[in-house]
């Protein structure tokens, strides 16, 4: 029974995905230059370019990035979400420091949770992590419904605290926000990676404090808690 059903679940999320489509014209373009990013899905889907907001169930948008970006569409139904990413690479532009090594990443929270609209809520993390922390955001398709966010490193003052600031030139941290979909609505994750520079050096030194990054992955998976 378990399997038949099983069987019947990934059936439906094959067709599903089969009806979605997501390109883009150009993989590498010029700094400056745009690129074609084109879409088409059914006409009664939901759908949302992370970063980029609400789309219609078919068309194109032109693109301008700066540096290397993935876009990610999201296409909601009453079946769930199925995403789809797609990259842009900007030759000669200046690169992102993001951490090189996922495994870096320490101390995950969780939590499932119901949302409206699965939708609404992924465009509402990137908006989150883009526009109300400041970080410059990457996301990825893990599979075709677990998407992925990954941020930048940057230094954040309410990282040093007066023990540490006589001998701390500063730290940072970047995050990584898994979001699945379940029946019962998504699960997010949070973890992050948290350097810290000394005053009489310019390296960059992973961070043990365990309090550290349990204090900020809970921060974070606190506001996203709190979004509709």
């Amino acid at each position: 029974m378990g399997k038949s059903f099983a069987f019947i679940m990934v059936a439906l999320w094959v067709a599903h995905g089969a009806d979605l489509h997501f390109k883009t014209d150009s993989t590498r373009i010029e700094a400056g230059a745009s690129a074609n990013l084109q879409w088409a899905a059914q006409a009664e889907d939901k759908l949302v370019i992370l970063g980029l907001g609400p789309v219609p169930s078919t068309g194109s948008i032109a693109v301008s990035p700066k540096r290397h970006t993935n876009y990610t569409l999201i296409d909601e139904s009453a079946r769930g979400f199925i995403a789809r990413t797609v990259e842009v690479e900007v030759i000669g532009s200046r690169g992102t420091d993001y951490p090189p090594d996922p495994d870096e990443f320490r101390y995950p929270v969780s939590e499932r949770r119901t949302v409206h609209s699965r939708a609404d809520f992924l465009g509402a993390v990137f908006g989150v992590l883009q526009n109300d922390l400041d970080f410059v955001v990457r996301t990825s398709t893990l599979n075709p419904s677990d998407v992925q966010f990954l941020t930048n490193l940057s230094e954040r003052a309410d990282l040093v605290d007066s023990v540490d600031a006589n001998r701390l030139r500063g730290r940072r941290i970047a995050y990584m926000v898994d979001v699945q979909d379940q029946p019962s609505g998504v699960y997010c994750t949070v973890k992050s990676y948290i350097q810290f520079r000394l005053r009489a050096e310019d390296t960059w030194r992973p961070e043990s404090r365990e309090d550290l990054y349990q204090r900020k992955d809970r921060e974070l998976l606190n506001r996203l808690k709190a979004l509709p």
